[in-house]
């Protein structure tokens, strides 16, 4: 992702990272998607970190936690949680080195066909 020229991070893309860095602590972690009420369509990403039992923000973005979602946007929303990460597949190439090497492996023989 830091590879483009801007080097920086969209908001869901800062989001997983952060959820990457929060899982590897052991902390359960899912992706808030802010959909636009009058759109339907999400402007912006946040995520929450389960701590003590509650679901605590972090907003990439602003540089802010512990804040409620509504003051991650300048809009009406409504939310959309997404487990992050999705699922088991997605879990297994997150935590293990050997399968994230085949991946990695198989997309760059891809790319040259």
């Amino acid at each position: 992702m830091l590879r483009r020229p801007s080097q920086r991070l969209w908001c869901d893309e800062g989001a997983i990272v952060l959820a990457l860095l929060n899982q590897r602590l052991g902390y359960q972690t899912r992706l808030v998607d802010l959909l636009d009420v009058h759109t339907g369509i999400s402007h912006h990403t946040s995520l929450q970190v389960k701590q003590a039992g509650e679901w605590v923000t972090f907003d990439f973005t602003s540089r802010r936690s512990g804040i409620p979602l509504s003051a991650t946007v300048p809009y009406r929303a409504s939310l959309r949680y997404r487990p992050y990460p999705a699922n088991a597949l997605h879990w297994l190439l997150l935590h293990n080195g050997i399968a994230r090497a085949l991946a990695h492996q198989l997309r760059a023989s891809s790319r040259i066909n």
